[in-house]
């Protein structure tokens, strides 16, 4: 390979990486001068990029270094995808209960409306039952929050008139009581279930009792059709 005074080496990067020798020597014209290129040490290269990380600090080399990624992105969206989370799920059961009470209300009003059940073979206890059958696919046994009311009126004016609302944090029912009227009567029934939170931290912003719960309430009022007492 040639050499001597006047030749500089230049190292060519490819699959084989040998070195390009290409000389000048004072003799040589200016176009072998133009294809001299000054050797470039891979060690001088590697200090001039880290002296170059340093330089732009802590806070560059942090967002080039890609490790843990995932992990750190998992950590920043984990709280509010599960409080979203839960939040969904309770509102969506809250309503699936909401709409299994009122399902039963007109089931148990088809039934005294037709006479299949009169208000001399019903108590107050009984009825509770009968409401209480048809909502144990989402409640505990028992239905330990129900609260009903069944009445008859004169007019549907006076039915309409009884309300049911929630006050400083408890459940208020108007003229509240039992008393199913006979034939072509006319009828107002008024439940009230006090559903419970599946998860504690969602009490504050989802429920409106005092207790930790949220009242689902369901109203039907109608006239018994003519049957023999």
């Amino acid at each position: 390979m040639p050499g001597g005074p006047g030749w500089i080496g230049c190292r060519r990067f490819n699959r084989k990486p040998p070195f390009l020798l290409i000389g000048k020597t004072e003799a040589q014209p200016l176009a072998a001068s133009i294809l001299a290129v000054p050797v470039v040490p891979w060690g001088g290269v590697m200090k001039a990029m880290e002296a170059n990380m340093r330089r732009k600090g802590l806070f560059g080399l942090f967002m080039r270094d890609r490790k843990g990624v995932a992990a750190l992105e998992f950590a920043m969206l984990a709280a509010p995808f599960f409080i979203l989370f839960f939040a969904i799920v309770e509102l969506c059961i809250s309503v699936a209960t909401w709409q299994l009470l009122n399902n039963a209300a007109d089931d148990v009003a088809r039934v005294l409306r037709t006479g299949q059940v009169k208000a001399a073979d019903l108590d107050e206890a009984e009825f509770r039952e009968m409401i209480c059958d048809r909502m144990l696919f989402l409640v505990s046994s028992d239905c330990p929050g129900l609260i009903v009311d069944l009445k008859q009126y004169d007019t549907f004016a006076l039915a309409a008139a009884a309300k049911m609302r929630v006050r400083d944090g408890e459940v208020v029912i108007e003229n509240r009581g039992f008393d199913p009227g006979p034939s072509q009567s006319k009828n107002k029934m008024r439940i009230v279930y006090k559903w419970s939170t599946l998860t504690g931290f969602m009490k504050s912003r989802l429920f409106n009792l005092n207790d930790g719960t949220s009242s689902l309430f369901a109203a039907v009022t109608w006239q018994n059709e003519p049957f023999d007492d």
